[in-house]
């Protein structure tokens, strides 16, 4: 990889790979540019120009290898966080039916309130409370179980992130 610098920015502007073929500019030849191969140890998204003894040279830039580590570690939180939404709405959606959380929360208050008030939904939906209880009982544990499922995960997930970002 070589780099072409702005010799007096001191700029890089350009990058090219061995066996390119550049559309040559004026601008890149001399004596207004350089043309710089990168050591193979650098990366040339982490470097700058710098005049060293009166000689431009190529070194490491350390706000730009913070930014690209700040750069990888947000984008391996987003896929945690990726993953995290996922696996909640496929377990949402086995449960409640649906990957909307309002309509998830809508049947959760309902079926709550079934539990909490079987006689009102005798005449509605049951043939009796004994009834309406056995319906509830499972699917409220079943919904419980999922909210204590899904707090867990999201423990995991802040874990995770905050292992990612020590």
């Amino acid at each position: 990889m070589i780099a072409i610098i702005d010799k007096q920015a001191l700029k890089i502007i350009r990058f090219y790979g061995d066996g390119e073929v550049l559309e040559w500019n004026e601008f890149f030849k001399e004596p207004y540019c350089v043309h710089l191969p990168i050591a193979q140890n650098l990366d040339p998204a982490c470097v700058k120009a710098v005049l060293i003894d009166e000689v431009i040279t190529l070194v490491e830039d350390a706000e730009k290898v913070a930014a690209k580590a700040q750069s990888v570690k947000q984008a391996a939180i987003a896929a945690r966080k990726a993953a995290l939404d996922a696996d909640i709405e496929t377990q949402q959606i086995a449960l409640y039916g649906t990957a909307l959380q309002t309509s998830a929360l809508a049947t959760h208050a309902s079926l709550s309130d079934i539990e909490a008030h079987p006689e009102m939904y005798v005449p509605l939906m049951f043939p009796s409370v004994e009834a309406a209880q056995a319906y509830i009982a499972p699917k409220m544990l079943a919904s419980r179980q999922f909210a204590a499922w899904r707090f867990s995960r999201i423990q995991q997930f802040e874990q995770e992130k905050a292992l990612i970002l020590s």
